[in-house]
């Protein structure tokens, strides 16, 4: 008994001496770089914003990866750079229906080129934060029947998440995020002159991802 409440003590005197270094971090003026792996969810495309479709189509979810890359501004901002990746499949509507799946039309490759700004909500150990980000994704279709065709459109994104820290130069990151990418402007009117007849088309798609994050610069 006498052992085992003494082993618990230094157990427990050693997370502290662990935490206390991890607690005191400063990252002001580190570098970080994450590559990640995940989920991506695609969303929809509008019949009027391709010319590959003529009736609505649905992008599945797939596998993504990637990296990241930032810079510790200050211990609440960091700049970040990344690269994701990921080829959903092209489906035709209804796949969201219970046990159904839409007939597969093709693929369709994402690779998405952003900055972002985080904003580290607490320091230490654990950090939550919130990100927004700008950038660019390229869509690259294959269809069956149709030439294989590339486009990069304006995309934005918000999100967030956690890193945790297991020593003061590796953390556990968990990521998610929203992106919305520009397609085409439409006209309401059919083509005719009217007032304020423009509309925009919007694809939107959702990421979820795990990584680990290694520090340095200091």
């Amino acid at each position: 008994m006498k052992r085992s409440i003494s082993l618990a003590f230094l157990m427990m005197a050693a997370a502290g001496l662990l935490a206390g270094p991890l607690a005191a971090q400063d990252r002001t003026g580190t570098w970080e770089i994450t590559p990640f792996g995940g989920g991506h969810f695609g969303g929809r495309l509008d019949a009027r914003s391709n010319a590959l479709f003529t009736k609505d189509v649905d992008l599945g979810t797939a596998p993504t990866y990637g990296v990241r890359l930032g810079y510790n501004v200050n211990r609440w901002f960091e700049l970040e750079f990344g690269w994701s990746h990921a080829k959903p499949d092209i489906l035709a509507t209804g796949s969201e229906v219970l046990f159904g799946r839409g007939q597969k039309l093709g693929e369709m490759t994402h690779n998405v080129f952003e900055g972002n700004a985080v904003f580290n909500m607490a320091r230490g150990q654990v950090i939550p934060y919130l990100t927004l980000g700008a950038g660019a994704m390229t869509f690259d279709a294959w269809v069956p029947g149709s030439a294989e065709t590339t486009d990069t459109r304006f995309v934005g994104s918000f999100g967030g998440g956690l890193k945790m820290f297991v020593t003061p130069h590796v953390a556990v990151r968990i990521d998610g995020r929203y992106r919305n990418a520009f397609i085409s402007d439409r006209d309401r009117c059919g083509g005719q002159s009217c007032f304020n007849s423009r509309s925009s088309n919007w694809y939107g798609s959702g990421e979820v991802t795990g990584g680990i994050t290694y520090a340095f610069g200091r």
